[in-house]
């Protein structure tokens, strides 16, 4: 049906729909990279859509936007002619969807927002979303997927692994090693040299003053573990399966 769609679009118009990125999300965050996104897009997409499995009929439509799941976008554009970003706060699911679009073999965008300075030192990988207000140093790395809320800063030969988010108001110093699927709370504070494991949480207005092992949740100062991060999820009730 919808590569039927854009068949007849293409005859009718002689183009093809080009540069269309996917936002992948409908929630608040989902909100925040639309407006990115249109704040950010000059010629680098002319059409935008969402994709999101959970909606029904009623909303197909998102602040103006198509809504369609992952398998009717995949049905419609080919590899080269859609871009995903994934919008989603939750670690898990940033992993889940990134796996799923890798293995589909199409591409994630990189949205960084107007205003915030990537020293030329400084790697930026796919998928990566930097928000407004952000300071990145440099020799940094930010591994596929990640994502820098506004107002962070990122010191010297950081390295952030993929699917990770560090929250708004954080500060992490120089030569930190953050791992994968790792969430980093508000406000948090991380002293240099430190490294912080994979499938972490990092609560909010901890301040991280030494190494963290994988796979658990800390908060407080001085930095306490609270409990093994369970569910690999900063947004669901985290106890024993």
């Amino acid at each position: 049906m919808y590569a039927d769609f854009m068949f007849v679009f293409i005859f009718m118009t002689g183009t093809m729909i080009m540069n269309t990125i996917a936002i992948c999300g409908l929630g608040g965050a989902g909100k925040e990279i639309l407006d990115l996104v249109e704040r950010s897009k000059a010629d680098r997409w002319n059409n935008i859509i969402f994709c999101d499995k959970t909606v029904d009929d009623a909303e197909k439509i998102f602040r103006g936007y198509q809504v369609f799941t992952f398998e009717q976008i995949t049905e419609m554009y080919q590899p080269d002619m859609v871009e995903f970003i994934i919008s989603v706060g939750d670690v898990y699911l940033r992993r889940k969807i990134y796996d799923q679009i890798m293995v589909s073999g199409y591409n994630l965008a990189t949205l960084i927002a107007p205003g915030v300075n990537i020293p030329k030192s400084t790697l930026v990988c796919d998928g990566v979303i930097i928000r407004d207000n952000c300071y990145i140093s440099v020799d940094v790395v930010l591994e596929s997927n990640s994502m820098i809320q506004p107002n962070t800063v990122i010191g010297h030969d950081v390295r952030v692994g993929k699917n990770s988010i560090i929250s708004s108001q954080s500060v992490i110093a120089g030569a930190t090693l953050v791992g994968n699927n790792t969430y980093i709370a508000l406000g948090c504070i991380v002293k240099e040299l430190v490294t912080i494991g994979d499938d972490t949480i990092v609560s909010m207005g901890t301040v991280v003053n030494k190494n963290i092992d994988s796979g658990v949740i800390v908060r407080g100062d001085p930095m306490e573990v609270v409990s093994k991060n369970y569910l690999k999820s900063a947004f669901r009730l985290n106890t024993r399966k």
